[in-house]
């Protein structure tokens, strides 16, 4: 599901005329069963592809924008590989005043 929902906006994106990249990472080894995958999708405006090569080349991005949790056990938190202990799921999420 988390598949489809990326590519949607993707597609979504490259319509409206901007560059756009779906890349999956894991939450945790990969050799571990049930192991949560996190999808990132990200958006350039206009044709700057090479936002789109430096923002996929980081293990985590620095803020996002939208967050959307598709397992509930994940709402309790995530472990990164980068992290010691459980941080919460939103704590990357960039809150915009509008």
């Amino acid at each position: 599901m988390a598949r489809n929902l990326s590519r949607g906006i993707v597609y979504a994106a490259r319509m409206a005329g901007n560059v756009a990249l779906s890349y999956q990472r894991y939450g945790d080894d990969p050799e571990r069963d049930g192991v949560p995958a996190k999808y990132f999708v990200v958006v350039a405006k206009g044709a700057n592809e090479e936002i789109l090569d430096a923002e996929a080349a980081r293990v985590e991005p620095d803020y996002v924008d939208v967050s959307i949790v598709l397992d509930d056990t994940i709402l309790k938190g995530v472990e990164s590989w980068a992290w010691q202990g459980i941080q919460p799921v939103h704590l990357k999420l960039r809150l915009v005043d509008y």
